[in-house]
């Protein structure tokens, strides 16, 4: 062995002209913002935590279930979840059906604030220091900013039974309807429909993609078997990074075709990883 090492002048000036043409200037520009957001939401997670645990303490109170954030850390939320006892860890499945199964939603400024309010149900909003006022999920929201206005919430909505009468907030209504008969949803189901689709051919594997898709997955699965093993955690769970655990396949997708359309037969057919043919 030597006690010296080699680095050719080409590759040196490789990388310099690689840098002088990449936005790495602007990119340190905006650590120190990406940072303080970073140290705030940080200090926010800490403050609904340990509200969480006092809520935790009182006898009789509704059961609370944590849905954590597909960008979040689940894991975390999962270890946090096994110090308390009223307080529950779920990320499975699609979330609607826990929205319609419960008697309230209380958030962090999140798009399932707009959901609960469609169906009629209370929807509270922990508000701390950095807020996003201007956007709907606040606006619809009921504003919580004690652990005694959580409990107040929650008590409040486990008795609220009634989701037949709903008064829609003007924010909700203005987003929502385009008028006062037709809602945004059933005006672009009628566009929809007026459309013609022109016949296309089916895709044609070839022996590339087939590669490709192999080398895919059996990435992912080194990765779960990894995360296994350091973790501790079944083989199901997926990176935190990842919207929809699991991915897509052809079950999930024929059964959500048949609610739009139970008499349309439809050809379902998976052709790469999370990649379905629809015919």
């Amino acid at each position: 062995s030597s006690d010296f090492g080699y680095i050719s002048t080409e590759f040196i000036n490789s990388i310099i002209k690689e840098y002088k043409n990449s936005n790495w200037e602007s990119a340190r520009d905006e650590f120190p913002i990406i940072e303080k957001r970073a140290r705030e939401t940080f200090k926010e997670f800490n403050k609904f935590y340990k509200i969480l645990k006092d809520y935790d303490k009182i006898e009789g109170l509704p059961l609370i279930i944590i849905r954590p954030h597909p960008a979040e850390d689940i894991d975390t939320w999962f270890k946090l979840s096994k110090e308390l006892k009223n307080i529950k860890v779920v990320y499975e499945g699609e979330i609607t059906p826990w929205i319609n199964a419960s008697s309230g939603v209380l958030h962090r400024g999140c798009a399932a604030a707009i959901q609960a309010h469609m169906r009629g149900l209370p929807v509270g909003h922990f508000v701390s220091e950095n807020e996003k006022l201007t956007e709907t999920p606040y606006k619809i929201s009921q504003h919580l900013f004690t652990l005694d206005d959580i409990v107040q919430f929650c008590e409040i909505a486990i008795r609220n039974k009634d989701t037949k009468s709903i008064e829609y907030h003007s924010e909700f209504k203005e987003m929502i309807y385009v008028d006062s008969h037709k809602s945004a949803s059933k005006l672009i189901v009628e566009d929809l429909s007026k459309l013609e689709s022109n016949k296309e051919l089916n895709f044609k594997m070839s022996f590339r993609n087939i590669i490709i898709d192999f080398f895919i997955s059996l990435k992912l699965l080194i990765i779960n078997f990894i995360l296994y093993i350091l973790r501790g955690r079944q083989l199901a769970i997926v990176s935190q990074s990842r919207k929809i655990p699991g991915g897509i396949n052809s079950h999930e997708v024929e059964y959500f075709l048949n609610l739009l359309d139970n008499n349309q037969k439809f050809k379902i057919k998976k052709v790469l990883k999370d990649c379905i043919e629809i015919d």
